[in-house]
């Protein structure tokens, strides 16, 4: 032992300060902050839930499909349309552990412009009513995402020994679900609504989409 530790083991015993001294020990085990801020936040090429603009072969104007055809492609345009997310978290330290948790959860749809593309020479308002069902599809499942995100705000916690890594944990966490939230989206009601319409081609099917989008995104406002 160094002297300085013989002259504190030979002091005699306090109850009282080892009390307060336990009690501040738990204060300072366990620390809480919350970040109040969201992120991630959106891309430059990204636009929220809106009604899609073609572009105007008269003027020149790309409307919301800014990016390059695909040469092996088939079809017309492709809308280039997901679900993102947003959040809030806090960092809780215990035992020299942090840990990020959601306070917040906000899932939201957007279009790619600079992936989305259009060939047609003309304007065309079949093309872009189909178009806008790809982004009408990605709207319900933010919104149907958005009110059932609670367990999932329960769920996911990031764990490190540093706040940052903590929320780098969470973060991770988050963008492995919304990876598969939009790999499933893509290939499920995303390609049935195209087999079912035929790109668009088969009017009939084309119209019961419309009105079956239009009746779901009344329903959840």
């Amino acid at each position: 032992m160094k002297n300085a530790d013989i002259a504190a083991f030979m002091r005699p015993i306090n109850l009282r300060n080892i009390a307060a001294n336990m009690i501040h020990n738990a204060l300072i085990a366990i620390a809480l902050f919350t970040v109040n801020c969201w992120g991630p936040s959106w891309h430059r090429d990204e636009i929220p839930y809106q009604q899609l603009a073609a572009p105007n072969p008269e003027t020149g104007d790309r409307g919301h499909f800014k990016g390059e055809p695909n040469p092996e492609s088939l079809f017309s345009a492709e809308t280039f349309a997901g679900v993102k997310f947003e959040y809030k978290y806090s960092n809780q330290s215990k035992s020299g552990v942090y840990y990020a948790r959601l306070t917040e959860l906000k899932y939201s749809s957007f279009v790619d412009e600079n992936r989305s593309w259009w060939t047609k020479r003309i304007a065309d308002h079949e093309l872009l009513k189909h178009e806008q069902g790809h982004f009408d599809i990605a709207e319900l499942r933010a919104r149907e995402l958005n009110r059932n995100n609670a367990p999932l705000i329960a769920k996911l916690i990031g764990r490190a020994l540093t706040a940052d890594e903590a929320q780098a944990e969470l973060v991770r966490k988050l963008t492995e679900h919304m990876t598969q939230e939009n790999k499933t989206l893509t290939e499920g009601e995303q390609v049935r609504y195209d087999d079912e319409t035929q790109h668009g081609r088969n009017r009939e099917r084309q119209l019961k989409w419309e009105e079956e989008l239009a009746r779901r995104l009344e329903a959840e406002k």
